[in-house]
């Protein structure tokens, strides 16, 4: 419950990312998934890509020193350098 799902194909978003994380090209999640159709499958790559722009709300979290922090997320670590 409460996760992202293809529209009409009981199929997490998260499950076909994993897959494309996974070395798996488009046409071997369709091999797997024959129901779902490239546009699915692109549209949960740009459900992903929108949610990874959105700010996120940290209510608290810890600091390196140890006290409480209230407010905005540590920042992203950068894979790829800055965008």
């Amino acid at each position: 419950g409460g996760r992202p799902t293809i529209a009409g194909a009981r199929i997490t978003v998260e499950r076909v990312l994993q897959m494309l994380a996974g070395s798996y090209a488009v046409e071997d999640i369709q091999r797997a998934y024959p129901h779902l159709s490239r546009e699915q499958i692109n549209a949960a790559i740009a459900y992903a890509g929108r949610l990874a722009r959105e700010p996120v709300l940290c209510l608290s979290r810890r600091s390196s020193r140890g006290r409480l922090v209230v407010g905005a997320a540590p920042p992203a670590p950068q894979f790829w350098g800055e965008a």
